[in-house]
């Protein structure tokens, strides 16, 4: 005889859920908090990599240009990472009690790992001595 949960009050594996289904969701929100966690340290770290960057740019450009083949390319796009993760904060701090995921805060995120992808294959923001 099974008891049913929404009487006894119980969940887990003596309600009828095995023990592998029981283990699998533990693994799975698991998973899901690394990854929100993951995101919001993504986004603070675009935030503040992206200002030191505009700001050290501003402070010496002749270093950027000395490093990068196309240094005026690399200012919008250093500019793009940084607006773009500043607007994501406030969608994805929207959903805090509840640790849920912002739309636009995991469209950043793959906008930001694309571009990566589209640079490393096509070679967008080309380093001059490497």
């Amino acid at each position: 005889m099974k008891l049913n949960p929404e009487i006894t009050g119980s969940s887990g594996p003596a309600t009828g859920e095995t023990a592998l289904r029981h283990t699998w969701r533990r693994v799975v929100r698991t998973v899901r908090a690394v990854a929100y966690w993951y995101l919001w340290f993504f986004l603070v770290v675009c935030v503040v990599a992206g200002a030191g960057e505009r700001w050290d740019y501003s402070q010496d450009p002749t270093t950027y240009h000395q490093v990068y083949r196309d240094a005026v390319l690399y200012g919008p796009i250093t500019w793009a990472h940084l607006v773009l993760a500043a607007i994501a904060i406030p969608f994805q701090a929207a959903g805090w009690k509840e640790r849920r995921f912002s739309a636009v805060a995991v469209a950043v995120f793959a906008l930001h790992v694309c571009y990566a992808v589209a640079n490393r294959v096509f070679g967008i923001d080309l380093i001059c001595c490497a």
